[in-house]
């Protein structure tokens, strides 16, 4: 079964989205260096330039949750996903939100986790 998002509100609280887990598909637009300082458990890395350059993912039946630092980059790459026929919103508040609600955090380096 396919879960739908509410796209009308575009964006989606930091403690929503943790709840869905596996029925969406976390997309963080951020920088290398900033997602590999931390990030979100299984979201997937893609540069807000591959999104604007036709990015849609492979897996069509589960919609995005776009997120970035505070928001305002994840509502762009959200839009440009909608417009590309893909169920998406943006995470509200973007990755300080998350880190805010105390929602976990991973790197890649080894280090505690970070976000800037």
């Amino acid at each position: 079964m396919q879960y739908r998002l509410d796209t009308q509100t575009h964006d989606i609280a930091p403690n929503e989205a943790a709840a869905l887990g596996r029925e969406v598909i976390l997309v963080d637009v951020r920088t290398t260096g900033e997602f590999d300082a931390g990030h979100i458990p299984g979201a997937t890395h893609v540069a807000i330039e591959a999104i604007q350059a036709g990015w849609r993912g492979r897996d069509a039946r589960l919609p995005f949750v776009t997120l970035c630092r505070t928001g305002e980059i994840a509502q762009h790459a959200a839009q440009l996903l909608r417009d590309k026929g893909r169920d998406a919103v943006a995470l509200h508040g973007g990755m300080l939100a998350w880190a805010a609600a105390g929602l976990p955090l991973v790197t890649n380096t080894g280090a505690p986790p970070r976000v800037h």
